[in-house]
Parts: C-alpha cells; sequence; structure tokens
C-alpha cells in the first residue's frame, strides 16, 4: 500500500526522511508483490477512489479476481483530473 509515498516526515533530529518502495529495495520480493497507490493522499483527491495496482504478470489472474469484486469504474472526469495532477506534479514528465 504506497498511498502515503509522498508523506515523509524529518526524524527526530530533522534528518529527511525517504519512502521505501520494496520490489525496488528488496528485488527478491519483485515477483511477489502487487504495489497499489491511488491519487486520495498525494492529490488531495480523498473521495475520488481512483487508484492502481501494479503487479508481476504472473498475478494477473489472482489479482483481477479481487479486484472485480471490490471496485467500480471512476467517472471519467475523475481519471481526467488525475492525469492532469500527475502531469503538475511531475512536472510534465508524463
Amino acid at each position: 500500500d504506497e498511498i502515503y509515498e509522498w508523506m515523509c516526515y524529518p526524524d527526530e533530529y530533522g534528518n529527511s526522511r525517504r519512502h521505501t518502495l520494496i520490489p525496488k529495495e528488496f528485488p527478491e520480493a519483485k515477483d511477489l508483490t502487487l504495489v497499489c497507490n491511488s491519487l486520495g493522499k498525494s492529490a488531495s483527491a480523498t473521495g475520488w477512489r481512483l487508484g492502481w495496482c501494479l503487479h508481476p504478470p504472473h498475478l494477473t489472474d489472482s489479482y483481477r479476481g479481487i479486484h472485480d469484486q471490490l471496485v467500480a469504474m471512476s467517472p471519467h472526469p475523475m481519471q481526467v483530473g488525475g492525469v492532469i495532477d500527475y502531469d503538475i506534479f511531475l512536472d510534465g514528465e508524463i
């Protein structure tokens, strides 16, 4: 669950901390990891319920079985807003 990846706060000594993305830090876990994220926190879009999940191809069937039971499609204006937010956030690097 990477929802809070952009919210890294300094430690008690004022040193900045960075987010740890499990598949990047632990390559041996890459083929076993699903990375789920959304616009909820990073784009202040709570309530939009616009998110995604990245996973290795061999987990697609298992993930889709769960996904289909948990979500509904996001309305098109929210999808467009999400693309615009990330384009601004990433400084046009999409």
